[in-house]
């Protein structure tokens, strides 16, 4: 049981981690990482707010999303996104430059 909460704890610090390294300030005219329920559907919620999905694949929760403007993020947001995140940070983690 000690070792099931210490396995929790590693996962929520890692998380909350990388959660404050990629959150802050988003701009509208970058690839976007839109994380939306996995119970809501992505594709339905991207064409609500007239968005196309960046790449044929979609993770459990998140999508990259090509957005224009700061209205996109606040659309998303609105629309059911939990978070909305720079994708380009999220490229860098990956050792994608110049996104």
């Amino acid at each position: 049981m000690q070792h099931i909460f210490s396995v929790i704890a590693t996962v929520l610090a890692f998380g909350l981690t990388l959660i404050t390294v990629v959150s802050g300030p988003v701009r509208g005219e970058t690839p976007t990482l839109a994380i939306i329920p996995p119970w809501q559907d992505a594709d339905q919620i991207l064409a609500q707010v007239g968005l196309t999905r960046i790449g044929p694949l979609r993770a459990p929760f998140g999508t990259l999303v090509d957005t224009r403007s700061e209205a996109d993020l606040i659309a998303l947001s609105h629309a059911g996104a939990w978070f909305v995140l720079d994708g380009s940070k999220i490229a860098q983690l990956c050792g994608i430059e110049n996104v």
